[in-house]
């Protein structure tokens, strides 16, 4: 047998499994100890495959139900590992000591929603490793609303996260967007050819009127995992920013950086003037662009970012 570790980092959590295998160059097949790293702890959650399996399958079920509803709702809230939202942007996590060593009262802290998804992806991430408990499955039913608006949805595409996939499946029920390219970027037909052409007076001409810059397509290839975290980013950070109505459906094609921000984006529509009641240029800055999506500012006050 030889010892193992396994490590899976993100901004705001860590998750450390340690164990060892059953062969050589085999994988983690046996679980010895869990550290789980997070923001306002300062020593480590430590426990063994029961607390790592209740903690995955809480904050699992919290996340999927909270993308699929856009509306958080407490999970286990009396049970060894519980999540139940304080905030609009903070949830509280609570894990029973019965769960970890050397602790003999419950474990609480209050999470940000980013710092939730970074614990839901650590965990997906050692989930979904082939060569890290090749027989650890989480068996969840997928919550997807049968009735919802579409401005208290986020619609993740591409989700590499189990539980995540669960509320992609919503995307099933709408229609894929027509896209058209913006009126600037169309061809203007030739003029016809006249068979005599009579002279006409010499026009200068006016100056150009300046359409949007053709984006180029980001050059980093993203796992679907990081593509859906990056898309939940930039539709909580548009949705709580968009407070102007518009008249009239508004699409954009919108490309932001590492930490979800807006550095890009041009519209897929001909100008309006209502462009200007948007957050879009408000929330932009600089950076290197490595992903980008579609958002639809609906006139109906829904808000929808997909793939572009």
């Amino acid at each position: 047998m030889s010892t193992l570790v396994r490590e899976y980092r993100l901004p705001h959590c860590t998750l450390i499994l340690e164990g060892f295998s059953t062969q050589v160059g085999g994988p983690l097949a046996v679980l010895v100890q869990v550290d789980c790293y997070l923001p306002g702890l300062d020593h480590p959650m430590r426990g063994g495959r029961e607390f790592l399996e209740h903690l995955s399958w809480t904050v699992s079920e919290y996340v999927q139900h909270l993308l699929s509803y856009r509306q958080p709702r407490p999970v286990q809230p009396t049970g060894p590992v519980a999540l139940e939202p304080v905030a609009p942007d903070r949830h509280r996590l609570r894990v029973h000591p019965e769960l970890l060593q050397d602790v003999r009262e419950p474990v609480q802290l209050e999470l940000t929603t980013i710092q939730l998804f970074d614990l839901t992806e650590a965990c997906d991430q050692g989930m979904s490793d082939p060569q890290t408990l090749p027989d650890w499955r989480l068996d969840l039913t997928p919550q997807v609303p049968r009735t919802v608006k579409l401005a208290q949805q986020a619609v993740p595409a591409g989700v590499g996260l189990a539980t995540l996939g669960a509320a992609a499946m919503a995307l099933a029920f709408l229609p894929a967007p027509k896209v058209e390219p913006p009126r600037e970027w169309r061809e203007t037909p030739a003029p016809e050819t006249q068979a005599s052409p009579r002279p006409s007076p010499v026009v200068t001409p006016s100056p150009p009127t300046p359409g949007p810059t053709p984006l180029a397509s980001p050059a980093t290839v993203l796992d679907p995992a990081e593509y859906s975290r990056l898309l939940v980013l930039l539709y909580d950070q548009l949705d709580k920013a968009w407070t102007q109505p518009v008249t009239q459906d508004l699409r954009f094609r919108v490309q932001v950086n590492r930490e979800g921000k807006i550095v890009a984006f041009a519209p897929l529509d001909p100008p309006t003037g209502e462009e200007k009641r948007l957050p879009l240029a408000t929330l932009q800055q600089p950076g290197v662009a490595v992903a980008e999506f579609q958002v639809v500012f609906r006139a109906s006050g829904a808000l929808e970012v997909g793939a572009y």
